[in-house]
């Protein structure tokens, strides 16, 4: 079976930056799979991108099995749903609550080497979850400065989300910088309004599989952590004592710096206006630049030009690339031009 017959013209194709990949491996993975195989020089005209890139791009794509090479050097497309069910696997990781429970000991042991330095000044058990999050609303209510928060849980139920939403439309309205740090959310749990809010509320957030605990820190002066592990009823822990607070600080920046911004490679949104989108669609049904120019009433140059701001808020160097940039978003393929034949592309 060819991949011509394998992946139907204009079906979606999911994109693999949301799973961590690079935007150059996904742009050469919608390139293969809308074209069907070919050499890496083949791929490198088609985008007109430098061929180091591209055979960069393929091995990243190589390294997740999203492609294949054969004798002839031809690169092959493994089918999208394949490529994206073993990128999710990936990304999920089983809950191991013995594993869980050992860091979370060997973080407060760190933390106070002596036992009997865990109770006393500075440090106070909220006994129930109810109480820790009273008292969490209570100092949100006068933070001015930053909120930190770690997350070890994949998923978020509703009752968690819901209780965290106050929290942070209060910081939002107030404009205090939130930075957090957690798992990436599952597919179904992206699509969640309460956690399409979340998303939207937090100025700042980066996944990671790597969290040691789930922590909140307060203007940098108190923290509050879970007594037990995925156990919150046990209740949390306050620390307002400036070395402990000073060392889950610590742990916090350690992670961040470690943990992936889910913005870093983005496509960036865009929404075409009416004209725009009147184009598009005249071209992805093979009209010509003249032929739809005066289909719209306008005239060519107008045409090169909407092409070109296109190019622009989109960051890509000529239409092929467009019109993969335009299916990310789920607009309408462009006709594909080559780079050395297209006189929108830039120089």
């Amino acid at each position: 079976m060819t991949d011509d017959q394998r992946f139907s013209a204009g079906a979606p194709i999911p994109s693999l930056v949301r799973w961590g990949r690079s935007p150059d491996a996904d742009l050469v993975y919608r390139a293969i799979v809308t074209r069907g195989a070919g050499t890496a020089a083949r791929i490198a005209d088609d985008l007109g991108l430098g061929r180091q890139r591209v055979r960069d791009a393929l091995g990243e794509l190589q390294a997740i099995n999203a492609v294949t090479l054969d004798p002839q050097r031809r690169w092959h497309p493994r089918p999208p749903a394949e490529v994206v069910a073993d990128l999710r696997r990936s990304r999920s990781r089983p809950f191991d609550g013995q594993d869980q429970h050992q860091r979370h000991r060997d973080l407060l042991h760190r933390l106070a080497p002596d036992r009997n330095t865990m109770l006393g000044y500075g440090i106070q058990h909220l006994p129930t979850r109810q109480a820790a999050r009273d008292r969490l609303a209570a100092l949100v209510a006068i933070e001015r400065h930053e909120h930190l928060a770690m997350n070890i849980e994949q998923s978020m139920d509703v009752e968690v989300a819901q209780a965290a939403l106050p929290i942070h439309r209060a910081l939002h309205a107030r404009g205090i910088p939130t930075r957090t740090i957690g798992p990436p959310p599952l597919d179904g749990d992206a699509l969640r309004p309460e956690i399409r809010e979340l998303g939207r509320l937090r100025m700042e957030s980066r996944d990671s599989l790597d969290v040691p605990l789930k922590l909140f820190v307060i203007d940098r002066r108190v923290a509050l952590f879970p007594l037990v592990p995925h156990d919150h009823d046990r209740g949390f822990l306050e620390i307002s004592q400036p070395p402990l607070v000073e060392a889950l600080l610590a742990q916090f920046e350690r992670h961040w710096a470690a943990a992936i911004d889910p913005e870093e490679h983005r496509m960036p949104s865009t929404a075409l206006t009416p004209r725009e989108q009147n184009l598009v669609a005249l071209l992805a049904q093979g009209h010509t630049d003249a032929s739809a120019a005066r289909e719209l009433r306008i005239g060519v140059r107008s045409v090169t030009k909407i092409i070109r701001g296109l190019m622009d808020r989109l960051h890509v160097e000529n239409r092929f690339q467009l019109g993969l940039a335009l299916g990310i978003l789920r607009a309408a393929h462009l006709p594909p031009v080559r780079p050395a034949h297209d006189s929108t592309e830039r120089r």
